[in-house]
């Protein structure tokens, strides 16, 4: 069932209940004779049709057709004449329920009531059900503005997370063919198996990666798989340490590819093979429903040099979490002249919607 048809379905609800109620309520007054309550209540029921009339003619037609397209001046107009018409044909239903008693009364003194008093007293309410036709509406019209508004940024959002899903996938092959690139030349066997791996791990990014979020043991696996990727190009002088302990989040679901950043530019920016490195990766659960990560490299000044202008991923990993994750993460920098230091800490979704 469309949103749009629940709305129209609740609308439709509250119409059915509200006039049933009103037309009910004389019955919990009615008087013990039942001859007069019967010539009464009819003559309820003819005075709040002519209301409804005023109300569902404004409300299904004028104002959509006149004044919500700014023909304010035709729809007063229309408004008059339809007043006019209510009130000449209500003074006609006053005369025709009128008590046989009260017509023998007047008969016999000549003494006729003015009219005036059930004039103004019929439209002060048909003034209240056109202004709650008014009302009703305007807040129909708020409400279907503020869903369309809502469906706009949910679009808008949809497209700039795909758009930089796009620009994070190829800077990932990009960084995992250089590594590639570098075993070749001196580990034929380890680049067949990074080749292999890598396949897997596009496989992964490809097909199982198309939905917004993805169960937490899943993205554990393919970070574990990106991992040992990217440890076989690695130097004996380099230590890769990894705790990864998130087993009671696993029925949780994360976004895509976001811990990926991280742990990419630790192996890309934290890494020298002339020099002692080291890279921990600690990815533990705080909570059923909230995950810590933590990225320590070590910091080479040849290293930072070289790589200065880069910074495509974390850009697009802070605007993503922006979107996916605005009041539900924190994402900490520090920075020293030996090391570097990136904490995301994520409360993740329990179940999708």
């Amino acid at each position: 069932m469309s949103q749009l048809y629940k709305h129209r379905l609740f609308e439709v609800l509250i119409h059915f209940v509200s006039w049933t109620l009103l037309f009910l309520f004389p019955l919990l007054l009615s008087n013990a004779d039942l001859t007069i309550f019967k010539h009464d209540y009819l003559h309820y029921i003819v005075l709040y049709i002519s209301f409804l009339v005023v109300y569902y003619a404004n409300y299904f037609v004028l104002i959509d057709k006149l004044l919500f397209r700014h023909k304010v001046w035709v729809y007063v107009l229309v408004n008059m004449l339809l007043l006019g018409v209510v009130c000449t044909a209500l003074q006609y239903a006053h005369e025709a329920f009128r008590p046989t008693a009260q017509v023998a009364l007047e008969a016999s003194s000549g003494y006729h009531p003015p009219m005036i008093g059930k004039v103004i007293n019929d439209l002060l309410s048909i003034f209240a059900f056109w202004g709650l036709s008014v009302l009703g509406k305007m807040v129909m019209r708020w409400r279907d503005v503020e869903n369309l508004k809502n469906e706009i940024e949910k679009k808008r959002t949809e497209t700039e997370l795909n758009n930089l899903k796009q620009q994070l996938s190829p800077h990932f092959i990009f960084n995992t063919l250089n590594n590639i690139y570098a075993l070749v030349a001196y580990d034929s066997d380890k680049a067949q198996q990074a080749i292999l791996q890598l396949s897997g791990l596009l496989r992964h990014m490809l097909y199982e990666n198309k939905d917004r979020y993805v169960l937490v043991e899943q993205e554990m696996e393919f970070v574990c798989n990106y991992i040992e990727l990217m440890r076989l190009r690695q130097t004996r002088s380099t230590r890769i340490d990894v705790n990864i302990s998130t087993e009671i989040c696993n029925n949780c679901y994360i976004a895509p590819l976001l811990l990926i950043t991280l742990i990419g530019n630790a192996f890309k920016h934290g890494i020298d093979p002339t020099k002692e490195s080291y890279i921990d990766v600690n990815i533990v659960a705080i909570n059923d429903h909230t995950i810590r990560c933590r990225v320590a490299n070590s910091c080479h000044q040849s290293v930072s040099n070289k790589n200065e202008t880069s910074g495509i991923g974390l850009e697009n990993l802070r605007k993503q979490l922006q979107l996916l994750y605005p009041d539900n993460h924190q994402l900490c920098f520090d920075i020293t002249r030996e090391q570097y230091n990136v904490e995301l800490t994520i409360n993740l979704l329990k179940k999708l919607f």
